[in-house]
């Protein structure tokens, strides 16, 4: 058995386990198995009072392993690079390998989210909690100036018509940016998130995409939904319909080679699920489609059910399901495999698992039905709010990704 007392891990045999008790201000933490290691109170023991002070030479290299699966959860990246070097400095081949092996089996995110406590669960989808530039309450500020400054710079530098109603609702509204350029170019329509309640992240400061894709012969229409707790998401996906609709009236119209829709956070839920959910009805046109690009995106709706998210959805586990884009992939099979539509998932490296795990699932499910889906590429540094900051920066990957994409799925030489 191992004590894990003011950073040092001592042996210890004959105790009882799970023991776990408070003497002088530290925690004494008394283990037997591996698995130990890996409880919530430990982890949380480790990053609250130990993350500063662990002599990590005195490390098994097991007890390293779950360290480094606890480290994983923890704010100090310093701790993480650490845990990291030091597992590698101690183990062979085959024990760094049979270590990496039993990391999996303990690390929450190869669990089933339904085993998870509420906590877990908040934390996986409470996407500033991972963002590591600024703490989980400064972030959302910083990205509110961020995306305002670089929205204003599109308004201002490229050819824009605003406030376009599409809908009824008082947030049924789009912004095309563009129109200029000639009638062949591609059509790209991007839907916000926010996770369907977010009163600030309307269109007005998403339009970091614009300049980018202007430069490159690309109309924009950013478009707005109305949010909740003012409609329900079965709402929300009918005005994104209509919206998406349109934009291919004015792609048609124009002679464009194709609409390329996006959607970031619960705005790839919406899009996805409008491609997924009526794409084969009579009377909705989407033929002009071509592609859809997900921005860390959410299909499977039913994990937040529970959580604080829903608070104003007032989801039901059926409900949730209902509204999940994994559960229509049958629709997704029946109207676009005779026409082809493509699938673009990215996603930040420094998101959740789960939203690293709802991205490689749906893009399993499109390949399963025979539809055309890209590997989930991860973004090396990138977090769930600088995925759409950087869209403003000419030469960042997510930029690239999407130019990429679009020029390929609408079959545009550049």
């Amino acid at each position: 058995m191992a004590r894990v007392k003011e950073g040092v891990i001592e042996e210890r045999y004959g105790q009882s386990e799970g023991v776990i008790e408070e003497r002088n201000g530290h925690g004494v933490v008394e283990v037997r198995r591996y698995e130990d290691l890996c409880c919530p109170l430990l982890l949380l023991l480790y990053i609250n009072q130990l993350s500063t002070s662990l002599d990590l030479g005195n490390f098994k290299p097991l007890e390293l392993a779950a360290l480094s699966v606890l480290s994983l959860k923890s704010v100090n990246s310093e701790l993480v690079k650490r845990v990291s070097q030091r597992l590698s400095s101690v183990c062979d081949g085959s024990e760094r390998e049979r270590v990496g092996a039993m990391g999996e089996q303990t690390n929450p995110t190869h669990k089933d989210w339904r085993t998870w406590t509420l906590k877990e669960l908040e934390h996986e989808y409470s996407p500033s909690r991972w963002c590591e530039r600024y703490s989980a309450d400064e972030v959302v500020k910083q990205h509110i100036d961020i995306t305002t400054r670089a929205s204003l710079v599109a308004r201002q530098t490229v050819h824009c018509q605003l406030n376009v109603r599409y809908h009824q609702g008082p947030r049924a509204l789009l912004d095309v940016y563009g129109e200029d350029l000639p009638h062949e170019s591609p059509v790209f329509v991007y839907v916000h998130g926010g996770f369907w309640q977010w009163k600030e992240g309307g269109k007005d400061i998403s339009n970091t995409m614009v300049t980018n894709l202007h430069s490159q012969g690309i109309v924009t229409v950013v478009l707005q939904y109305d949010i909740a707790p003012q409609v329900g998401i079965g709402e929300m996906v009918e005005q994104v319909r209509r919206g998406v609709l349109w934009a291919c009236k004015l792609a048609t119209g124009r002679g464009s080679v194709g609409v390329v829709l996006a959607g970031w956070s619960a705005g790839g839920q919406l899009v996805t699920q409008v491609v997924s959910q009526f794409g084969g009805k009579e009377g909705t046109n989407l033929d002009m489609v071509r592609g859809v690009v997900s921005l860390s995106g959410i299909f499977d709706l039913r994990p937040l059910v529970s959580t604080y998210v829903n608070e104003p959805l007032h989801l039901t586990e059926s409900t949730a399901w209902s509204l999940s884009p994994l559960s229509r992939v049958d629709g997704l099979k029946s109207a676009w495999v005779s026409k082809g539509l493509a699938f673009l998932p990215l996603v930040g490296q420094q998101e959740s698992n789960e939203f690293k795990r709802q991205a490689r699932e749906y893009a399993k499910a499109w390949q399963e039905v025979g539809l055309e889906a890209e590997e989930v590429k991860v973004l090396e540094g990138i977090d769930h709010f600088s995925i759409i900051e950087d869209m403003a920066v000419s030469e960042s990957p997510v930029i690239r990704h999407i130019i990429a994409f679009i020029n390929d799925c609408t079959k545009r030489k550049k």
